[in-house]
């Protein structure tokens, strides 16, 4: 999960493309810029840093759940902060059910990538798809994690 400042400082109303491209700087506040440059870096990085624990944190959690297969990069490298998965021998979309009955919610389907889907063998039920986010917390983590390994159980009885 990577966060572009100049995207940040956009969204803030602090920073404008020009129509030759070359971005600009409004300075808004009694702040100067490179404290303004320098807190951000210093939130990104924390933000940054966050993500990596949870991804990390489930990919690991998930992994370890016999007849469970993450695919994607493993955390450590170059990412978006979503775990796709399978449960062998469940629908993806019944995965996502149960977990919403535990009030843990996930997507699944495609995620627009219908070719990679294709190519992985999971065209009719696709992929579960977890999101971690900024307000994602750890008991939600270990909520996903427990759950599929519920779903798992109840596979095999």
């Amino acid at each position: 999960m990577r966060f572009s400042k100049s995207l940040v400082l956009c969204f803030l109303g602090l920073l404008a493309q020009r129509a030759d491209g070359r971005l600009v700087y409004y300075e808004t506040t009694n702040v100067p810029i490179g404290r303004v440059l320098t807190n951000l870096d210093s939130a990104l990085e924390g933000l940054q840093e966050r993500g990596d624990a949870l991804v990390t944190r489930l990919w690991n959690g998930l992994r370890a759940i016999r007849g469970v297969r993450c695919y994607g990069p493993p955390p450590g490298r170059p990412r978006s902060p979503t775990v796709s998965f399978i449960v062998e021998g469940v629908a993806s979309s019944e995965v996502a059910r149960v977990l919403a009955q535990k009030g843990v919610f996930v997507s699944h389907g495609s995620f627009y990538a219908t070719t990679v889907v294709e190519a992985l063998g999971h065209t009719r039920e696709g992929l579960v798809g977890a999101g971690c986010a900024a307000y994602t917390t750890d008991d939600e983590i270990e909520r996903l994690i427990r759950g599929v390994e519920q779903i798992v159980g109840r596979r095999k009885a």
